[in-house]
């Protein structure tokens, strides 16, 4: 918890670090988009502007809410199951728990709740979360038919 916080001042992940020979162009962000368009826009990582801007697509945003309650049942809890180095202490997967309330919950409901029984919601979504796969998988070829491209 403390470098995060002392690189951008609270806990969160990603972070980028770039440490320049030239201290003017060192800098911290978080954010994974903002980390890819800005390594995107600099030259000392390669050919610039290869991402194309955001389309703004309604369909690709109704999509990811569409299945944003599955694949939140389906991840979170193997998050915390996979051996992640942010998650090496308990505290951590602690905060992430608490931070992340799985459905149906509002986060201050989630944050109502004992330490005990979010945990126990987390491991009872592992389990429920297998019947999900399938569902899933389903949802991933309608996303194919969204994305595709003849250009690539």
């Amino acid at each position: 918890v403390s470098t995060p916080t002392k690189l951008i001042g609270k806990k969160i992940t990603p972070i980028f670090e770039y440490k320049s020979n030239d201290p003017s162009k060192s800098f911290v962000m978080p954010e994974s988009l903002d980390i890819v368009k800005k390594i995107d826009s600099l030259i000392e990582f390669g050919p610039i502007n290869h991402f194309k801007p955001f389309s703004g697509r309604k369909d690709l945003s109704e999509w990811q809410a569409s299945v944003a309650d599955n694949n939140r049942i389906l991840q979170r809890p193997r998050y915390m199951l996979s051996f992640l180095p942010e998650f090496q202490q308990q505290d951590s997967k602690d905060a992430f728990v608490l931070n992340h309330p799985l459905p149906p919950y509002s986060k201050d409901e989630w944050k109502a709740m004992s330490y005990q029984e979010r945990w126990d919601k987390y491991h009872n979504a592992f389990e429920v979360s297998k019947s999900l796969t399938w569902e899933v998988s389903k949802s991933l070829e309608d996303l194919d038919k969204l994305v595709y491209s003849q250009e690539y």
